[in-house]
């Protein structure tokens, strides 16, 4: 930091050494006076060994920074005297004060032992009120655990007879409804059987009113009146459809 600070000084105040001038016009081409300084002086890391030996060199020996030197000697020895003194006066302030602590300190620790006298009283009344509450409260607390135990046993016995009696309702309509799909899936396939026999019964038609029977459209009217009748009793007779 030192040498830093004294090339930085030197550059600000005199011109470039002759073992700089190659490192001046590699690191900042084109720049003349004082912006080659500052553009010189930014670049300080990247000298080359032998511009920054000169310069350091030409840097100890220039007797205005030797006297900006002794100066901050001095100023640091008014600063040390200066601190000397500020540490005493702070110690002073620091005993008088630890002295007030202590002070405050033994206050505080009286009236904390009075408050905790009074404090251990209070709790030793307030217990043993809490004793009596308790006792009168576990007895309450008994009463009603019976009381309730009887409600909820009467509650759950008429719970499980609702729910029977729900159960068995739904039985019925399962069953009802079981009837019922059975009687339209039965229906349909007594109505398909009498479609089929229909279409058997118009197909004779036709051949016969291909052979010229004229007697063939009376006799397919008989014989479709007759398939009704049979398959309306028929549809009459199926168990699942007779209501219960």
């Amino acid at each position: 930091m030192k040498f830093l600070f004294l090339v930085v000084l030197m550059f600000s105040v005199q011109g470039f050494s002759q073992a700089c001038k190659d490192d001046s016009a590699k690191l900042c081409p084109g720049l003349n006076g004082e912006e080659l300084g500052k553009c010189m002086r930014a670049n300080v890391v990247k000298w080359s060994p032998a511009c920054a030996a000169e310069m350091k060199a030409r840097a100890e020996a220039n007797p205005e920074l030797q006297k900006v030197k002794e100066n901050h000697k001095d100023t640091m020895a008014e600063a040390a005297d200066q601190k000397a003194k500020n540490e005493a006066k702070v110690a002073e302030m620091q005993a008088k004060a630890d002295s007030k602590k202590a002070e405050a300190q033994a206050k505080e620790d009286n009236r904390k032992a009075e408050k905790e006298a009074r404090e251990a009283k209070r709790k030793a009344e307030k217990e043993e009120r809490e004793a009596k509450r308790k006792a009168d409260m576990e007895a309450r607390k008994a009463k009603q655990e019976a009381h309730q135990a009887e409600v909820k046993a009467k509650q759950e016995a008429r719970k499980a007879e609702m729910q029977a009696q729900a159960d068995a309702k739904k039985a019925q309509r399962e069953a009802a409804e079981a009837r019922r799909k059975a009687c339209v899936e039965k229906t349909k396939e007594l109505m398909a059987k009498r479609q089929a026999e229909m279409g058997a019964a118009n197909d004779r038609m036709k051949t016969a009113m291909a052979a010229k029977d004229k007697n063939a459209p009376k006799v397919n009217l008989q014989e479709k009146q007759e398939i009704r009748k049979r398959y309306d009793v028929l549809k009459k007779e199926i168990p699942e459809c007779q209501s219960k």
